[in-house]
């Protein structure tokens, strides 16, 4: 009997924690361009469900967004060479006295009294990433861009997340695209 019973507890907590993370990002527009002789990527980012990020502020988390880039050169009898990457990140977090989120870019901060899914598809709705030059793309030749996007809660101390290591303190699993051309 308690083994059963442990067992339920088992399963109950395993599903409880499948179920805490959300569908990932949807995706819109995703683009490489040549920006002032710089290869850039471009898109926007939906979030299906803006609840999730509004209950992890409102519990006092902090967020951050992640979009990591790589363009590749590919090669047949090699591994690919990588010939640019560049990175995204947005901290978003609540000023718990004034009730208002912050989110934190690298050259801007916006500020807004409520989180809603319009709010959120016009923050992330065009999102440039550098990766390189232009000159290293040369003509005649295969390319894949690659885009991983992650929204983890980052204030986790150390000693936590070395205890508790089997955790994954995503808040939305990671997701990962792939773009390939040929120029």
């Amino acid at each position: 009997m308690k083994i059963k019973l442990l067992c339920i507890l088992c399963l109950m907590f395993a599903l409880n924690v499948l179920s805490s993370t959300a569908s990932g990002f949807e995706l819109r527009g995703f683009v490489l361009d040549n920006t002032n002789e710089t290869a850039e990527i471009g898109f926007g980012l939906d979030l299906p469900d803006a609840s999730i990020v509004r209950s992890a502020l409102d519990d006092g988390d902090e967020l951050e967004l992640t979009c990591r880039a790589e363009l590749h050169r590919m090669r047949s009898y090699m591994w690919d060479e990588r010939i640019g990457s560049g990175t995204y990140i947005c901290n978003m977090s609540k000023d718990m006295l004034k009730g208002s989120y912050v989110f934190q870019f690298s050259d801007e901060k916006i500020v807004l009294d409520k989180i809603a899914k319009k709010s959120m598809q016009q923050i992330f709705n065009s999102i440039r990433i550098p990766l390189c030059s232009w000159d290293n793309i040369l003509p005649g030749k295969k390319y894949s861009v690659s885009l991983e996007i992650t929204l983890k809660i980052s204030d986790v101390p150390g000693w936590i997340k070395s205890t508790l290591f089997f955790w994954s303190w995503n808040l939305i699993d990671p997701v990962y695209y792939e773009m390939q051309f040929d120029y």
